[in-house]
């Protein structure tokens, strides 16, 4: 029985260590808007840093690489995007799990001199 138990919980820990691993540098993810992230660097505390290319339709700057930075702790990611020439920024915070990193986002951007705040999800896979 002791057996079990140590062999249950030694595949508990196997399962958490391949799921920090999903998220590492260097790596790209593409999300369902045809949006690129690439993590070019991590650090021992999970931060990381590469650029975002936003692809979504119906949004400015589209196709040019900006910078981006964020962290992992375990499952849990969150990164921030500054689109200086729209003056917009985004923040996306969700979970790895193999392959993909489901995310929700606010993006906050100015329209007729207002701030206005867009929420939504991005799905993202590793390529």
């Amino acid at each position: 029985m002791l057996k079990s138990l140590f062999c249950a919980l030694a595949s508990l820990l196997l399962v958490d260590a391949a799921d920090a691993q999903t998220i590492s540098a260097p790596s790209v993810w593409t999300n369902q808007r045809g949006s690129v992230l690439t993590i070019l660097f991590m650090d021992s505390a999970g931060n990381f840093q590469g650029t975002y290319v936003n692809n979504a339709s119906d949004t400015q700057c589209k196709g040019l690489p900006y910078g981006m930075r964020g962290n992992v702790q375990s499952t849990l990611v969150k990164f921030v995007v500054t689109f200086t020439p729209c003056d917009t920024v985004t923040v996306w915070k969700g979970r790895a799990s193999g392959t993909t990193l489901s995310t929700r986002f606010e993006a906050a951007y100015p329209n007729n001199g207002r701030i206005e705040i867009w929420r939504d999800a991005d799905n993202f896979t590793r390529q």
